[in-house]
């Protein structure tokens, strides 16, 4: 026989429909190596891909699949098996030796690589959370940009992937006049202020700022989903001189999602391992400009499944949890507003869902704490309470059965009584060490502790000290002392201790000497460890106001875990030093005028910078976690123990965490007796049971890494060096001198003890330099601020009881 393109086309096609109808024969395997074999022809140039297309189209109604079947098939296979998924196996093409890259990557979830041979699987990079695809998905329709009234639709799949090939060109309006949609749901399809949202359909993924946007790229982050992805019409733009492939990819979910879940599957799609998802999938109401078909347009799509909600979300929460099945309390509605409201509450406090947070009503939904609304309200009592009114009909009372009133939901969230609920004190997802020892491992609420435990993680509890060796592998290609591993692991032992303690958190900061150590790896590790998917990592804020907000919307979340991330100036603010020092911390809630007031702080916070330094009184509060690379660039080295160490950590999180959990253990289970550790004002109960059974384990006393703080603290180095100056000064001039007599004896190099650079050194240091000369406004506003700080050789600033001729009198005591 002559293989001619078309005969060759339908052999491959006819052999992938039997391969796929029975996934174990032999055929299997058969039509992975055809595919690898059509995509050398395509290569080649032997056959084009649109003559792929239309051999395999005409081919799929020769064996009976017609019309928009067999287009589908048609498509499938020449841009699935053809060109394959993950494009990370060679096979040797019968054309002289050229290697070409194919590989195909099943429903399963398995990747095949394509060998002459043998077909080998691989296991994915990443721990499958697919379930079966929904036939189709729902979208909302809005007609423009402004138009904020939508329709929905429910398209099938198919439909959805033609849409997006077959777009059209951009209107004349341009953008602006483009369609949009979205997988959101609102009650009424409106997207007015006051929009309610309902449930989440489908993940819309934007890829702005990713040059490594593409097909290959793609199929790799999505390996094994369902989905259809498309550039933008902002494709390939340059930005800052790279230029930037932008694109959507839409990824089908197994079921609708509440928008109580919705933060939590979208914090899922934007983890950083699925590449760089733009930050506006978190928003529930964001709508999308539909494709258009301008030059360089492209789209790409693969079979597979949906993401599953219940796997990210936890559709089974715990049994005790569950809403109760007693029978629901009779209320009457009245014109007696309050003693509704006070049955309602009354009856509310029975709920097993609802709890108190910093004294605000909240649910658990998803592992997430979720502040209670109106609607919230009313949708928990309307499972524990049977409203009715009395009306007369006809001569006769009889009970109408109400729904829960609005105003009554109202009333109670502006009460804010709410003394009978249960307290949370945060949500984990890793098993609970006790009071005087053992290892909570029940899903659900932890009346002793506080805490929520949501899908408790898998742990392998070992001895104390052999949890010291199992933590210190996973970081053994870090150069850092013995005290600044202590100083990690107590990182990593503060989120799961934090229920064992009242008293504040001391700050850490993970600093490097160079650039490119892996400081925000080494953060990242414990996070993973400590907090499994419930850490958080952001940028560390430009300014004080940024950091203030972003720090309160970490503790309202309830976050156990926070990284601030490469700090480019000074750590410090007033926010943060409240946080690492007070017992219990107050803040107003984003976007209300409630305040939050929490008798702990729930978050451990820890900041990376390279050679960090200090503000105000923060070093006092930090304990730093030194890495001293021996190199000068650290990022070319090799021969690591762990290439991928987030993999590394995520795949041996069950032995990790154990660990950690062992070293708390085996202190709680001792009654915390032993150990005589120095003080460390403000943190003594902090000391008492992370440093504690640190030591108890055998390993160094974490405060040993704080000798490196003082070498940090430049709030510190400049106000020695005033005293020192000031001392200097007062032996040349007397007991009592002014700022402008200070001023004017550096500016005029009067101070003989001291040559004329170091006086002025000293001013700059303080900020008391202005345009090269003393400023005496700036130098009074610094002694007024250090008025009584004690140095180290015990001197301090004093100031006179009354002015002379209006000026204040200082003097140098000690």
């Amino acid at each position: 026989m002559t293989w001619t393109p078309e005969k060759y086309a339908e052999k491959v096609l006819s052999e992938a429909i039997e391969g796929i109808r029975n996934p174990a024969g032999p055929r299997h395997d058969a039509v992975v190596s055809m595919a690898a074999k059509m995509a050398d022809y395509v290569a080649d140039g032997r056959i084009g891909a649109d003559e792929v297309t239309a051999a395999l189209t005409a081919a799929a109604h020769d064996v009976g699949l017609g019309g928009k079947r067999a287009k589908e098939t048609a498509r499938g296979i020449a841009h699935g098996l053809s060109k394959g998924t993950a494009a990370d196996a060679w096979y040797p093409s019968s054309g002289g030796g050229r290697q070409s890259r194919s590989s195909m990557m099943w429903a399963d979830g398995r990747r095949y690589t394509v060998d002459a041979a043998a077909v080998s699987p691989v296991a994915p990079a990443m721990p499958p959370v697919r379930a079966a695809p929904p036939p189709g998905v729902r979208l909302t329709f809005y007609d423009g940009r402004r138009a904020r009234k939508g329709h929905g639709d429910s398209m099938p799949w198919g439909d959805l992937v033609d849409s997006i090939e077959c777009a059209a060109p951009p209107p004349k309006g341009g953008k602006d006049a483009l369609e949009l949609w979205a997988a959101h749901e609102l009650q009424g399809d409106d997207n007015h202020r006051g929009r309610v949202p309902v449930a989440m359909h489908a993940l819309f993924l934007d890829y702005d700022d990713d040059p490594s946007f593409s097909e290959e790229a793609v199929a790799y982050w999505w390996a094994g989903y369902q989905w259809v992805a498309h550039t933008s019409m902002s494709h390939n733009v340059e930005k800052k001189g790279v230029t930037c492939a932008r694109g959507r990819v839409i990824v089908p979910l197994s079921r609708p999602a509440t928008p109580e879940e919705w933060p939590q599957i979208a914090a899922w799609a934007m983890d950083g391992s699925r590449g760089k998802v733009g930050s506006e999938t978190a928003e529930f109401c964001r709508m999308y400009y539909r494709p258009a078909a301008v030059d360089g347009y492209a789209w790409w799509s693969r079979d597979g499944g949906a993401v599953d909600v219940d796997a990210i979300c936890g559709g089974d929460e715990p049994p005790e949890d569950e809403p109760p099945d007693a029978p629901r309390a009779r209320i009457e509605l009245t014109t007696d507003l309050a003693g509704v409201a006070l049955d309602s509450l009354n009856a509310l406090e029975k709920h097993p869902e609802i709890y108190v947070y910093g004294g605000q009503a909240v649910r658990v939904a998803g592992g997430k704490i979720t502040p209670v609304k109106v609607e919230t309200i009313r949708l928990l009592l309307s499972q524990v309470v049977a409203y009715y009114r009395n009306v007369e009909v006809k001569g006769e009372w009889v009970e109408k059965h109400r729904p829960p009133p609005k105003d009554t939901a109202m009333a109670l969230l502006e009460m804010q009584e709410w003394a009978g609920l249960r307290t949370l004190q945060g949500v984990v997802d890793v098993p609970i060490v006790g009071r005087g020892g053992g290892v909570g491992t029940a899903g659900g609420y932890h009346a002793a502790s506080g805490m929520y435990l949501h899908h408790p993680s898998r742990v392998a509890l070992c001895g104390a000290s052999e949890g010291l060796d199992v933590l210190r592998g996973i970081v053994c290609d870090y150069e850092m002392s013995e005290a600044a591993f202590s100083a990690w692991v107590a990182l990593v032992l503060t989120p799961l201790a934090r229920h064992l303690y009242h008293g504040p958190t001391p700050l850490f900061v993970v600093s490097a000497n160079v650039r490119g150590a892996g400081k925000t790896l080494l953060a990242e590790t414990a996070g993973v460890i400590a907090a499994g998917s419930g850490y958080r990592m952001v940028p560390y804020p430009k300014n004080d106001e940024e950091l203030d907000k972003t720090l309160r919307g970490i503790v309202q979340e309830g976050a156990a875990f926070c990284c601030l991330d490469n700090a480019s100036y000074e750590i410090g603010s007033a926010t943060l030093d409240a946080m690492t020092t007070s017992a219990s911390f107050s803040a107003r809630i984003l976007g209300t005028s409630k305040v939050l007031t929490l008798d702990r702080v729930p978050t451990t916070l820890v900041a990376t910078a390279n050679s960090a330094a200090y503000r105000a009184d923060t070093a006092r509060r930090a304990l730093p976690i030194e890495i001293e690379v021996q190199c000068a660039r650290p990022e070319d080295r090799e021969g690591f123990k762990h290439e991928d160490l987030r993999r590394a950590a995520a795949e041996q999180r069950p032995a990790l965490l154990g660990a950690a959990l062992s070293i708390l253990d085996a202190w709680e289970v001792s009654g915390r007796r032993g150990m005589q550790l120095p003080t460390w004002g403000s943190y003594s109960a902090w000391s008492e049971v992370v440093r504690g059974a640190i030591v108890a384990a055998g390993g160094v006393d974490p405060i040993e890494a704080r000798r490196a703080i003082d070498r940090q603290d430049t709030e510190g180095d400049s106000f020695e060096a005033l005293i020192e100056l000031c001392s200097v000064y007062q032996r040349q001039v007397g007991t009592w001198w002014t700022v402008g007599e200070l001023s004017r004896a550096v500016d005029a190099s009067m101070i003989t003890a001291w040559e004329d650079h170091e006086c002025r050194h000293v001013i700059a240091l303080i900020g008391g330099m202005e345009s090269g000369t003393p400023n005496s406004r700036r130098i009074g506003r610094r002694l007024r601020r250090w008025e009584g700080r004690v140095a180290l050789t015990g001197a301090r600033l004093r100031r006179s009881d009354s002015k002379r001729r209006g000026n204040w009198r200082w003097t140098v005591d000690g």
